[in-house]
């Protein structure tokens, strides 16, 4: 018999699964954005395999972190900076809401600098 456990984040209970929903979004975006040609995850600590890498989270201090300071839900893995929907330092948000709103909200304000920048010159 499994002996349930709980997800990183402490907020739900686990069988097989090596992490629940929000956590493991979080963790796939992870992995997404660092996996290189030949399917290894690169990280500061090494090249490894997706395995490996979920393997040795705990051991790199790779886990739940805090409250995401745009929707309240968990970030885990570090987070992002929510600047500039967030002017914090200190705070960090989900990978969700960093892609619903962080990016969308950066790419506007360039897109706006730029347009104001062609102005000015003419």
């Amino acid at each position: 018999m499994n002996e349930t456990k709980k997800c990183a984040c402490g907020n739900a209970k686990l069988e097989n699964e090596i992490a629940c929903p929000e956590c493991m979004e979080d963790l796939e975006y992870i992995i997404a954005s660092q996996m290189t040609k030949d399917g290894k995850i690169l990280t500061a600590f090494d090249e490894m395999t997706v395995g490996e890498f979920i393997t040795s989270c705990p051991e790199h201090g790779i886990g739940p972190v805090g409250i995401c300071a745009i929707c309240g839900g968990h970030y885990v893995f570090g987070g992002n900076n929510p600047y500039p929907v967030i002017d914090d330092e200190e705070s960090r948000c989900c990978s969700k809401c960093n892609r619903e709103f962080v990016i969308p909200t950066r790419m506007a304000i360039t897109k706006i600098r730029s347009r104001a920048h062609k102005v000015s010159l003419t």
